[in-house]
């Protein structure tokens, strides 16, 4: 029984090929969804902050010690602007091409109803 050495090594340098591609792929889809993550945070921050500025506005007017309806119509566009670039932050959200089995942790394509691996529900 001969060996082909050559053979081995080529299927093993492909099948390392894919596993690569198929980790670099995984990776890419995580950070994006990561910094997707980042940015809606931030953008909620903003709008936290808007609405406190917009209430230390509001509560200068009621009291009478400023006149402050300017202020208060650049608040209310900064929160227009900020509820714009959240909701496109929301639409950019991929959500994740499997779905993960609770029982032995293998990755399911997402439209799978049972674990591919166990046969579990998912």
């Amino acid at each position: 029984m001969t060996l082909d050495f050559d053979k081995i090594v080529t299927k093993t340098v492909k099948g390392a090929k894919y596993v690569a591609d198929k980790a670099a792929k995984t990776a890419t889809v995580a950070f994006d969804y990561t910094k997707n993550q980042l940015d809606r945070a931030a953008i909620r921050d903003q709008i936290k902050e808007t609405y406190q500025e917009l209430g230390k506005l509001c509560y200068s007017e009621v009291t009478g010690t400023a006149d402050a309806k300017a202020e208060m119509r650049d608040c209310k566009e900064k929160l227009d602007e900020l509820f714009c670039a959240l909701k496109e932050a929301e639409k950019a959200v991929k959500p994740l091409s499997y779905k993960v089995c609770d029982f032995c942790n293998a990755h399911n394509s997402k439209d799978s109803s049972f674990c591919s691996k166990c046969g579990e529900k998912l």
